[in-house]
């Protein structure tokens, strides 16, 4: 029979198990723990486990398999949150720069009168005069000297209807400091024109053009942190004195805010805002009233002769009465244009002219019957905003009394002897050779207060800086320069008594050779109105 066959590295071969002892170190670990169990004479069960633990310490393969599968879950889970993260921020970053982002608007700075200053963020002063048109960096501080005045044109050089975007007249001793001034890159942008002005002081004019589609926010701030906040077309006056920052809305949306940006209040058209600075307490009050009613021109409130002016018995409905007497040829001419981005009255005397001409336009009060009494009245002030283009003779001629502009008030004074009330006079209807408006019947003293302007200074011919009659001397000012003349209160330059009791008419006018001018704006402001007074807001 033949034997079964065994293997001769069996278990049974106890030359194998010495063998496997010797080579496996893992089998040689065990041996040497149960024999430290049994000389430690441990249970048997403990040291099984000894046994098992030491004979299964060796790491699966397939958990490292699945260990290296979470760390490549996670790397990529990472690297996929980072994907999703760049594409939101390249995504933000894409619309900011085509919805959101801005380019700086052209900042031009021009001479009115006198001399300004600029300061740029070097602190290096330069002084700005004459015909000097400087571009100004954000940062810049525009100082106005005394008897001076500056034109801050905003302007979005993409726009070729639009001349400007806003313009900015700073009076005698003002100051502001140019923080931005910008607009959307593209056009497709719904952003607004933005305008931010800082450490606003004195008195700034604002004009938003009407011409611009897009929206425009303009902030004036103090130096106490309160803003005056501007957001639609019109005219504005804000006034930055003390402890008080005002607004007169003469046409727009303003808005008046504290420092702290807790208080806040609309001022409405017509009204004028006031913020107290120490209490920030904001008030409102009535506005200045324009007895001349409109401030601007249109066609409907200019006429050619004076009998048109008796539609009306108040400024509202009665118009202006404009025209150019008989002279030599050529003769002077007017018409509404638009210039420079504003509707104007333009008045021009060209072709050479060697002989004196005039053009004017005179408002009545009362339809040429009688006067207005403002004797109750504690405040009186001319504001006119105009543009001299051209001007032949030097000053105002040799007898001071033709300038490219004239202003004439004819007034009678409120203690006029022999007269109870001196609106109540019956004056004579206008004549085209009155130029200063209608004459009284009665024999009571009618006075003319006026004011010239001119651009040519003094040649070689003498030419008096006033005439006769003019309580001031003409006032010089740039040509080819927007200027607005505010006198402030009239009735603090009167002795007492040639103060106004009765308006009877108003005038402005260009004389001389030639003459070439264009008036936007026009105002005769009081404070408030009598009771029995039923004369518009303007």
């Amino acid at each position: 029979m033949m034997r079964p066959y065994r293997h001769p590295e069996t278990l049974y071969n106890p030359w194998f198990l010495i063998h496997a002892i010797a080579l496996s170190p893992r089998l040689r670990c065990a041996v040497a723990s149960v024999g430290a169990c049994y000389n430690a004479r441990r249970s048997s069960v403990r040291c099984f486990r000894i046994v098992s633990m030491s004979t299964t310490t060796r790491e699966h393969p397939r958990l490292r398999q699945r260990s290296q599968q979470n760390v490549a879950w996670g790397i990529l889970w990472i690297a996929l949150g980072l994907f999703f993260l760049t594409v939101a921020l390249a995504s933000m970053g894409i619309y900011y720069f085509l919805f959101r982002s801005t380019v700086p608007l052209q900042s031009q700075l021009q001479v009115s009168r006198g001399t300004l200053g600029v300061t740029g963020t070097d602190l290096i002063e330069q002084v700005v005069r004459g015909d000097r048109q400087p571009y100004l960096l954000f940062g810049d501080v525009i100082t106005v000297n005394p008897d001076s005045q500056g034109l801050l044109l905003i302007d979005d050089v993409r726009l070729e209807d639009a001349p400007y975007v806003a313009a900015l007249t700073l009076s005698n001793d003002s100051s502001v400091t140019l923080n931005e001034a910008a607009r959307p890159r593209y056009d497709w942008s719904s952003q607004p024109y933005t305008l931010d002005l800082g450490n606003v002081a004195g008195e700034v004019s604002v004009l938003i053009s009407e011409q611009s589609e897009r929206e425009v926010r303009i902030a004036l701030t103090t130096r106490s942190g309160d803003s005056v906040i501007l957001t639609s077309p019109g005219e504005y006056l804000v006034t930055a004195r003390g402890e008080q920052l005002a607004v007169s809305n003469i046409s727009g949306t303003a808005l008046l805010v504290t420092d702290d940006r807790n208080s806040n209040r609309a001022v409405p058209a017509g009204q004028r805002g006031l913020l107290t600075t120490t209490n920030n307490e904001i008030s409102l009050e009535g506005g200045y009233v324009n007895l001349l009613g409109e401030r601007g021109f249109r066609e409907t409130n200019i006429v050619a002769d004076a009998a048109s002016s008796a539609a009306g018995a108040g400024p509202n409905a009665t118009p202006w009465i404009c025209s150019s007497p008989p002279h030599d040829p050529p003769r002077g001419s007017y018409g509404i244009v638009n210039f420079d981005g504003r509707t104007t009255l333009h008045i021009i005397r060209d072709g050479g002219a060697q002989t004196h001409g005039e053009t004017r336009c005179t408002k009545y009060f009362g339809a040429g019957t009688t006067g207005i009494d403002i004797s109750d009245h504690s405040y009186l002030a001319l504001r006119v905003t105009f543009y001299v283009a051209g001007q032949s003779l030097a000053v105002c001629g040799v007898a001071g009394t033709e300038c490219p502009l004239m202003v004439n008030m004819q007034y009678i004074p409120q203690n006029t002897p022999g007269a109870e009330s001196a609106a109540s006079l019956t004056v004579n209807p206008a004549t085209p050779e009155q130029p200063f408006g209608p004459i009284p019947v009665e024999d009571i003293p009618v006075r003319n207060w006026h004011h010239g302007f001119y651009t040519v200074p003094a040649g070689s011919i003498p030419s008096p800086l006033r005439c006769d009659t003019c309580p001031q001397e003409h006032s010089f000012i740039r040509q080819g320069r927007w200027f607005t003349y505010d006198t402030g209160n009239l009735l603090a330059l009167f002795p007492q008594e040639q103060k106004p009791g009765s308006i009877l008419s108003f005038s402005f006018y260009a004389s001389g050779h030639e003459y070439d001018v264009y008036v936007s704006e026009v105002a005769l402001l009081v404070d408030t109105l009598s009771a029995d007074s039923e004369q518009p807001a303007g």
